[in-house]
C-alpha cells in the first residue's frame, strides 16, 4: 500500500503509516475511523468536545503553529503513538488545518517509529497545498527533525 492513503479531503484526514493519521481540527469526529487515541495539539478538544468519541484516549496538548516543538512532547506523543501501534489501535495526530503542527509530529513518528529516512517521511505528511504554502513551517519540522535525528543516533 502507498502513503498517505486519503480518507477524507475536507478534513485534510490521511492515513500516514499503517495505523497513524494525520488530520485537521474535525478529523476526531471521522465517520470512517475508529481513533483509539486521539492527539489533539491545537486544543479543539476543548472547544468542539462533541467531535471527540468517548471511547478514545485523548492527549491534548495545545501548541503555537510556527513554534518550535519541545523535545518533552514529542517524548509524550511518541509513547502514546508507540502504546497506540502496539495495542494495534489507530492514532490521529491533528491540529487546526492538519498541515503543520500535525504533519511535522507525524514526521517525527515516522522517523522514530518506523525507522523512515527524511525524504520519505516528508513525502507522507506533506500535501500539496501544504507544500505550495509552505507547510510544515520550517521551525517546527527544524525542531523535529532534530529530535528524530537525536533519538535515531542514541537508539543506533
Amino acid at each position: 500500500m502507498s502513503y498517505p492513503r486519503w480518507i477524507n479531503q475536507e478534513q485534510n484526514l490521511r492515513e500516514v503509516a499503517p495505523g497513524l493519521y494525520v488530520g485537521n481540527e474535525f478529523a476526531p469526529g471521522s465517520e470512517r475511523v475508529r481513533f483509539g487515541i486521539i492527539v489533539d495539539l491545537c486544543g479543539s478538544s476543548a472547544s468542539l468536545p462533541e467531535l471527540y468519541p468517548s471511547y478514545a484516549s485523548l492527549l491534548r496538548i495545545p501548541l503555537i503553529d510556527g513554534e518550535p516543538i519541545p523535545t518533552e512532547v514529542l517524548e509524550e506523543v511518541y509513547d502514546a503513538v508507540w502504546s497506540g501501534q502496539r495495542r494495534q489501535l489507530p492514532v490521529l495526530i491533528h491540529c487546526v488545518m492538519g498541515l503543520s503542527r500535525s504533519a511535522s509530529v507525524a514526521y517525527g513518528m515516522l522517523r522514530t517509529i518506523y525507522g523512515l529516512k527524511h525524504r520519505e517521511a516528508l513525502l507522507r505528511v506533506v500535501t500539496p497545498e501544504g507544500l505550495a504554502d509552505g507547510y510544515p513551517l520550517r521551525e517546527t519540522l527544524r525542531s523535529v527533525s532534530r529530535w528524530a535525528d537525536a533519538r535515531q543516533r542514541d537508539m543506533a
